[in-house]
Formats: C-alpha cells, structure tokens, sequence
C-alpha cells in the first residue's frame, strides 16, 4: 500500500487513493477467508494439535479457545484495514499522527485493561484476545478518521 500511494501522490493522482484502498480491502477480504476457515470453522483442529494428549484439558479449555480463536479472528479484521489505511498516512507522510494514536490505543485500550482485567482481577486469560480486538477496533477508527478528514492530503503536498 505504502509503494502504491506514494507512487500516486508523486504522480499527482490523489484521486485515485481511494481506488488503491477499495483495491487492498478485496485483497485483504480473500486472506481473512483464508485465515477464517480454520479459526471459525474447524477451530478443533487447531485445539488438537497443541492439546492432542491430554483430553481432560481439551474438555476445560474448549469453551475458552473457540472464543478466543472468534476474537483472533475479528482483532485481524480491524488490525489489516488500520494497517492498508497505516500504509496511506506513511506514504503521505503523516507518521507523527500513526505513532502518537498507536501509541496511545495501545496503553489505554489494550495494555491497561489487559493488566486490570486478566492480571490484577485475576480473570480468565482468554480474555486477553476480546480486549485487544476493542484495540484494534479503536486504532482502525482513529486512522480511518484520519484518512476521511484527508489531513494526510495536505501533508503529502510537496
């Protein structure tokens, strides 16, 4: 994405990001089929081949697992589209704005809750994959902000 839009800002052709956006999302939708089969669909055989031995934990564990292997699947939904948009805001030089909401979402919304929910309350570790989707949901929102009030486009006028 970053090798796209900034060949079409060096050429002038900021019209056509949105084109390049619409473009990577098709791509990205064929691998989170890909990647969604597995998870979603046959997430048991994922769980067999680390737990293959021991049925007991299997049968504890289950539950928790599909949930968690639901959350992956979701986190990676938002995480790629921040990234394609992530690729947009670099190639028009608006990586003060990336590095400040990353960082930012990442200890606000990800690392303090994870700490206060799975840590300091002692809760179930397959929470862990629920709360870091918001993350990537919150981090996908901010960038797409970004990329909607086209700020990146005034940036990336040399």
């Amino acid at each position: 994405m970053v090798a796209v839009v900034s060949n079409l800002i060096g050429g002038q052709h900021l019209h056509l990001v949105g084109k390049a956006w619409r473009s990577g999302l098709k791509i990205f939708a064929y691998i989170l089929i890909i990647v969604g089969v597995p998870l979603l669909f046959y997430p048991e055989a994922l769980m067999k081949l680390f737990l293959h031995k021991d049925k007991t934990l299997y049968a504890l564990v289950e539950r928790d697992v599909r949930l968690s292997f639901y959350a992956v699947w979701v986190y990676f939904i938002f995480d790629g589209m921040t990234w394609l948009l992530g690729g947009i805001l670099t190639a028009a030089g608006d990586t003060k704005f990336m590095m400040k909401a990353n960082l930012a979402t990442m200890i606000f919304v990800s690392f303090i809750p994870v700490y206060w929910i799975c840590i300091y309350l002692k809760n179930d570790p397959y929470l862990f994959w629920p709360i870091c989707t918001g993350y990537a949901l919150v981090n996908f929102g901010l960038f797409y902000w970004r990329y909607r009030t086209n700020v990146w486009q005034k940036l990336s006028i040399f």
